[in-house]
C-alpha cells in the first residue's frame, strides 16, 4: 500500500521535531558522537554533524542506522534529489522536502569515490521561498538560512581538486511514494506505481536517466536526460539489467534501482572466509569459476538469489557468492 503524501510529511514533520531538541544543546564531538540523545558523564549531549541527523530519523522511528556522511552517501535507504546545482547553489529548490540530507564537500582526498564528501546539513523548515538547515558543525547544533550557508560553503576553499566544500548532492530517506527504487514519482510526472517504463514522461523519468548517464555517461547520446522514456532510454536500462545480470525487461522497477544504487555506489562482496564464485546461485546448479580469499572483493550487482548468493561482477560476466561466507562493503 503506497504511503500517502499527507503521511509523509507527518513523517518528515516527526524528523525535523526531534532535531530540534538539539539546536543550542548539543555539543559538538565527533568522539561522543553517540552522546546525541543520552548524556554524556560530564552531564553534556555531543553529536557531530551525521550523527544528529541519523538520530534525529532514529527518534523519530525512521531509523537508517548510525551514519557517516560516506555511509549517508552510499545508503540503499536513500535516494537522490533531484535538485539541479550550479555553482553551488540550487536551481530547483521546490523539489526539497523537510528532512532532505544536503551532503557538502570537505577536505578528505581519500574520499575520492564519494565525491570528497564531508559534511551534512538537514532541511529543518520551509516557509514558502525561505528554507532553513539544521546542522552541526562547530560549537553547538543550530539553524540558518540556506541560500546564504551554500554561498557560504562554496566560498571555502578546499584541498581537494573541487577547490571549494560546496553543495554535492542530496537525499532523502522518506518519499511520498512506497516502493520506488530509486527514483520517485514528482509533480508532473505520469509515471503510476514503482515502476517507470517506456511511455512514462517527468522528472521521475529525468532523474532515472540522470543516474542512468552517471553510470555510462554515453548511454544516452541522442535525446540525454530529457525526462521521456523512450527507445533510446529502454535501451540503456535493458543494457544496465545485462550488466547486472538482471531480467532483461526494459522496465525500472525495485530490483534495477538497488542495482544501480549498488553499482554507482561501488559496493562491493567481501570474502569472510575461502569461498567459490560460481556462474549460478548455489553449490548444486553453480559451476566454479574462481575463488575468493578472506578479505577479498568483487564489485556487488545490488541484489542476491531467493537463498542469499549475492550476484557479483566477475571477469566479464555475472557471477555468484555465497552469502554464507562473504558480505556486502563499501
Amino acid at each position: 500500500m503506497a504511503v500517502t503524501a499527507t503521511t509523509a510529511a507527518a513523517r518528515r514533520a516527526a524528523v525535523a521535531a526531534q532535531y530540534r531538541k538539539f539546536i543550542g544543546r548539543n555539543h559538538y564531538s565527533q568522539a561522543l558522537r553517540n552522546y546525541c540523545v543520552t548524556k554524556y558523564k560530564d552531564g553534556k549531549y555531543y553529536s557531530d554533524c551525521s550523527s544528529s541527523v541519523s538520530y534525529a530519523y532514529k527518534q523519530a522511528g525512521e531509523g537508517f542506522g548510525i551514519l557517516n556522511t560516506v555511509g549517508m552517501w552510499t545508503s540503499t535507504k536513500m535516494k537522490d534529489v533531484p535538485v539541479v546545482i550550479k555553482s553551488g547553489m540550487i536551481q530547483n529548490p521546490e523539489v526539497l522536502k523537510i528532512g532532505d540530507m544536503l551532503l557538502f564537500a570537505g577536505n578528505d582526498t581519500s574520499r575520492k569515490a564519494y565525491g570528497y564528501v564531508g559534511h551534512v546539513e538537514m532541511v529543518g523548515e520551509i516557509s514558502g521561498s525561505k528554507i532553513m538547515l539544521y546542522g552541526h558543525g562547530s560549537g553547538l547544533a543550530k539553524s540558518h538560512e540556506m541560500n546564504a550557508y551554500l554561498k557560504s560553503r562554496r566560498n571555502t576553499k578546499s584541498s581537494t581538486p573541487l577547490g571549494n566544500r560546496g553543495l554535492i548532492r542530496v537525499r532523502r530517506a522518506i518519499w511520498d511514494e512506497a516502493g520506488d527504487g530509486d527514483i520517485a514519482p514528482t509533480a508532473g510526472s505520469t509515471v503510476e506505481g514503482n515502476v517507470i517504463r517506456k511511455g512514462d514522461t517527468g522528472a521521475a523519468v529525468e532523474a532515472m536517466q540522470r543516474l542512468l548517464l552517471r553510470r555510462d555517461p554515453g548511454c544516452l547520446p541522442k535525446y540525454g536526460a530529457d525526462g521521456d522514456f523512450g527507445d533510446e532510454t529502454e535501451a540503456a536500462v535493458k543494457a544496465l539489467q545485462i550488466y547486472a545480470g538482471l531480467p532483461e525487461s526494459g522496465a525500472f522497477d525495485d530490483r534495477t534501482a538497488g542495482a544501480l544504487a549498488a553499482i554507482l555506489a561501488g559496493k562491493h562482496i567481501e570474502a569472510t572466509a575461502f569461498v567459490n564464485v560460481r556462474d549460478a546461485p548455489g553449490v548444486e546448479t553453480g559451476r566454479i569459476v574462481g575463488t575468493l580469499k578472506p578479505g577479498e572483493r568483487l564489485p556487488w550487482l545490488g541484489h542476491d538469489s531467493a537463498d542469499g548468493w549475492h550476484a557479483v561482477r566477475h571477469g566479464d560476466g555475472v557471477s555468484w557468492v555465497s552469502g554464507r561466507y562473504s558480505k556486502v562493503a563499501d
